[in-house]
């Protein structure tokens, strides 16, 4: 177990790349056999493909740049307030201010702002394989989504995007992510393909 830490510790971003995209796509590979009673023959690896892909470039290299470099520059104290004990933290005024603007921030601008509406775009250039559509096709999905998705992730990340910014050193931001992540995946790719499409 060491050794992996050491290695994510090392190679921040390249660990990161790697764990989310293969995460993402096993979590809709399980979705797809498990829960839509697919045989693992008809899985429909397009679909796993993508899931994998955004995976890596978005939740591996994106969100290594924002939780890593942005957040570090944007909340200086970020990585000391994730290092000190609970007791401290509690007394932490600064600290804990600059906790509330990250998940604030992460929340209620990143999410609904940049997250879900590169996810819709690239979603529907994959699927309609028109690049010149996508960016209004995708955007028109996620407004008639955008209430919906935006309850269902805030129930899952803000304790997560608490537990993740208040206690993990910023090389584990993206790890911790995408663990936490596996299970939205799971929720994003039921509800993208059973409800929504």
């Amino acid at each position: 177990m060491w050794r992996i830490a050491s290695v994510i510790q090392r190679r921040p971003l390249a660990s990161a790349m790697v764990v989310a995209g293969v995460k993402t796509s096993s979590a809709d590979i399980l979705v797809q056999t498990a829960f839509q009673g697919r045989d693992i023959r008809t899985v429909d690896w397009q679909r796993s493909a993508f899931f994998g892909a955004f995976g890596s470039l978005y939740l591996g290299g994106f969100l290594h740049f924002l939780y890593v470099r942005c957040y570090q520059t944007w909340f200086p104290l970020s990585s000391k307030f994730a290092s000190l004990p609970i007791a401290c933290k509690m007394r932490h005024r600064a600290g804990l201010k600059q906790l509330c603007q990250q998940v604030g921030f992460d929340q209620f601008i990143h999410i609904p702002f940049i997250y879900f509406p590169v996810f819709y775009i690239l979603k529907d250039a994959m699927e309609n394989k028109d690049l010149l559509s996508a960016p209004s096709n995708g955007l028109s999905k996620y407004g008639i989504n955008i209430v919906d998705d935006n309850i269902a992730q805030w129930i899952l990340w803000i304790p997560g995007t608490i537990v993740n910014f208040a206690f993990c050193p910023l090389w584990l931001r993206v790890p911790f992510t995408a663990a936490v992540s596996f299970v939205w995946t799971g929720i994003l790719s039921v509800r993208q393909y059973n409800v929504h499409v």
